[in-house]
């Protein structure tokens, strides 16, 4: 969500994607993509992990942006 407050500061305009790597990369995750749609902002990372001693890569998105109506999607 880091991103999506990049996006909507108005006092500190940054780049929403460079804040997403930041944010990713201070929790040892990856951003696979991240695009801006408009005013909202889709993420996806990975992070790797083991299960039972076994590597696995863990995924995650997140869309944030402005509130919308209800009923609007």
């Amino acid at each position: 969500m880091g991103g999506a407050t990049a996006l909507s500061s108005v006092l500190a305009p940054a780049d929403p994607c460079a804040v997403a790597h930041q944010v990713a990369g201070a929790n040892r995750a990856q951003v696979v993509s991240c695009l801006i749609e408009g005013e909202d902002v889709v993420v996806q990372v990975s992070v790797s992990t083991s299960v039972l001693g076994v590597p696995r890569s863990a995924r995650g998105a997140a869309r944030a942006g402005p509130a919308r109506s209800p009923g609007q999607l």
